[in-house]
């Protein structure tokens, strides 16, 4: 099932395969969607988390054989329009060869660390991180320290993948977060660098999936706001393999 973050309300595709879920939804008015206060949840995290608290729920709660993450105004798409977002019957194709769908990475102007220090947080973030990364999953040390320097990113928090590769992922994940949030004290950022363990998740999820050799389709991210439009901020469009598999 592909479940589509949202905080407000929206017209979900029509697609049986996605259910839209609230974040952030403890103590919110009911919006007729999913809830993530239900379960075994992390709702109230929202402000820091953001769409990781829909994440978190999935993971908790939802025994799919898939499971996968978007949001109300980003999608997967076959093309740079909205009304050809990834279909079910596709994903179930594409992860018939496949372990996970993940976007395009980005290319950036700097490297990813000047990219997370200029706006979304603090160089100790990133240290912290290294030091529980190093106590916790040390194989993962040498993507973790390459992937600062480089200068291109997967962004958004968005998969969507078999659900032994959705669950390992989100165990590794939140096992760091946590701890990072009981390392850091957080009460001097504004209130955009208070979403630091979204921000760095999107990190994350390139150390990750750089590290694990897992079968990775790409795919490319289609905007909803029309205020986006299609900018070179976007790596949109399709492989080949993309092409070939839908006509099979």
């Amino acid at each position: 099932m592909i479940y589509i973050a949202t905080h407000k309300k929206f017209d979900p595709p029509k697609d049986a395969g996605y259910i839209p879920i609230q974040v952030g939804a403890a103590g919110k008015d009911d919006m007729q969607f999913l809830r993530d206060d239900t379960g075994d949840n992390i709702s109230t995290k929202n402000k820091n988390y953001c769409e990781l608290t829909g994440a978190y729920w999935i993971w908790k709660n939802s025994e799919d054989p898939y499971k996968g993450l978007v949001h109300y105004r980003r999608y997967f798409s076959c093309s740079f329009f909205m009304k050809n977002i990834i279909k079910e019957s596709t994903v179930q194709k594409i992860l018939e060869r496949y372990d996970v769908i993940l976007p395009f990475e980005m290319k950036l102007a700097t490297t990813v660390q000047e990219n997370y220090t200029r706006g979304c947080g603090f160089d100790k973030d990133i240290d912290i991180t290294r030091e529980i990364i190093a106590e916790q999953y040390p194989s993962y040390l040498d993507e973790y320290n390459a992937l600062w320097q480089d200068h291109s990113l997967r962004l958004f928090n968005m998969l969507i993948a078999i659900s032994e590769v959705y669950d390992a992922y989100s165990e590794w994940l939140f096992n760091i977060l946590f701890e990072l949030e009981r390392r850091t004290d957080i009460t001097s950022y504004n209130d955009y660098q208070k979403r630091i363990f979204g921000f760095m998740s999107e990190r994350l999820l390139n150390v990750y999936f750089r590290h694990n050799s897992f079968k990775i389709f790409q795919c490319g991210v289609v905007p909803t706001e029309s205020q986006w439009g299609i900018t070179k901020r976007l790596k949109t469009g399709l492989k080949r393999e993309f092409y070939y598999l839908i006509q099979k």
